[in-house]
């Protein structure tokens, strides 16, 4: 029987370097921001109640909100994660009576928005966003 002679590989060296694959960062979907809009109906009959309700709301300023209208308070989030952050703090400081929803939209659906006053379409334009959240 006859046995094959094996050699060692030897290393094939290219004359070119190697071109290494640039990984390009995803692209942003705008459409996965969202604002959190935060509607209330707390009760100001008593000097107490009055107090709880304003403290309530100079919170949700101190937290980025802005007023769209009286007890329609609303925040820009970048990301789910970050707007979870944001709801948890607004279940945070609740007031003990009274009445609060919070709505998620998309920042898509937050353009079509249409605001009319009695003169017919409001000149009121979408609140600035104050801060540039990166992604």
């Amino acid at each position: 029987m006859l046995k094959e002679k094996t050699t060692p590989r030897q290393k094939h060296k290219s004359p070119t370097p190697r071109r290494q694959s640039l990984t390009l960062p995803k692209k942003i979907d705008l459409g996965e921001t969202m604002w959190l809009f935060v509607l209330f109906d707390l009760p100001t009959k008593t000097k107490k109640q009055r107090k709880k309700a304003c403290q309530f709301r100079m919170r949700l300023l101190s937290r980025g909100f802005i007023m769209m209208q009286y007890s329609v308070y609303i925040r820009h989030c970048g990301t789910t994660p970050y707007t979870n952050t944001v709801e948890r703090f607004v279940i945070g400081c609740l007031p003990p009576e009274g009445t609060i929803s919070i709505i998620r939209i998309k920042d898509k659906q937050f353009g079509r928005i249409k605001t009319f006053t009695r003169a017919g379409k409001s000149k009121i334009k979408a609140p600035q966003r104050k801060q540039l959240t990166l992604f």
